[in-house]
């Protein structure tokens, strides 16, 4: 064998595919992009959840206006204001209880809450679903005001002065 014909054989031997270093290295390099990508797609969704529930709550207060000016006072359950099927999904029976009624409403990362302590008043409040500890829970009265806290439910009974954050 010549010298030119083992130059061929011995290039043909190395161009049949990757080392493992270079696929190692290049596997190394994708799971690097991917931890540094997962975390951003992850803060989008939860902050287009949340932009979500500020509309969500903007058009109840919308829905809850037209309620009133047709039957006199506010609506007491979502399923009051709601006529169309594979809407939102339900949750549970409105409750009657000494803070006023209460209606439970599951839509697009958050719980919503509907509470109505008397028929001129109404409070809604949005709850996240998942990461509720580093999520905004959101409040809001008749006037459409919104109030934001981190943390819980809790905070928000406290009082709106206690949710701003």
């Amino acid at each position: 064998m010549s010298r030119d014909e083992s130059r061929v054989t011995n290039y043909q031997s190395r161009s049949r595919g990757f080392s493992l270093p270079e696929i190692l290295v290049v596997l190394a390099i994708i799971m690097l992009l991917a931890t540094m990508l997962i975390p951003r797609t992850r803060g989008a969704k939860e902050a287009a959840e949340h932009a979500a529930s500020v509309e969500s709550m903007h058009a109840i207060r919308s829905t809850q206006e037209a309620y009133r000016i047709t039957h006199g006072s506010y609506a007491s359950s979502f399923r009051e204001l709601t006529t169309t099927k594979g809407g939102p999904l339900l949750i549970g029976e409105s409750q009657t209880g000494p803070g006023g009624t209460e209606d439970v409403l599951l839509y697009k990362g958050y719980i919503f809450r509907l509470r109505r302590p008397a028929p001129d008043q109404f409070t809604v409040t949005a709850e996240p679903i998942m990461n509720r500890a580093n999520r905004d829970w959101l409040r809001m009265d008749q006037l459409g005001n919104i109030t934001m806290s981190r943390g819980g439910f809790d905070v928000l009974k406290q009082g709106a002065g206690a949710g701003n954050n």
